[in-house]
């Protein structure tokens, strides 16, 4: 096994290109014990998030990736999210017009 970095149990990335992910991050991080989710933000860029995580530690027993936009519109429990939302037009529009993407791992 080969040593990389602060031997973090958790790493979390933004702005990750799919390629990388797969082609460089994941054979690298699983070489050192750790294994990682993707999730794009969506839009027309190919990129998104990573979670790495240690598998000696965590196990990933549920996941979920969603844009933020889609979330306000479509999830009950932000509600009050959308209700502001629609306080202030140019707002509304500035928000439902990103692809701001969040992840939610349970390990």
């Amino acid at each position: 096994m080969c040593s990389v970095g602060y031997n973090a149990d958790i790493v979390c990335l933004q702005e990750v290109d799919r390629k990388v992910f797969y082609g460089d991050l994941i054979p690298v991080l699983t070489s050192t014990g750790l294994d990682g989710i993707y999730s794009e933000k969506g839009g027309q860029v190919v990129e998104g998030l990573s979670c790495f995580y240690r598998t000696s530690k965590f196990k990933i027993i549920e996941f979920h990736a969603t844009v933020l936009s889609d979330a306000v519109v479509n999830e009950p429990v932000l509600q009050p999210i959308r209700a502001k939302l629609s306080e202030n037009d140019k707002l509304k529009e500035r928000f439902m017009n990103r692809t701001t993407a969040i992840q939610i791992a349970k390990v």
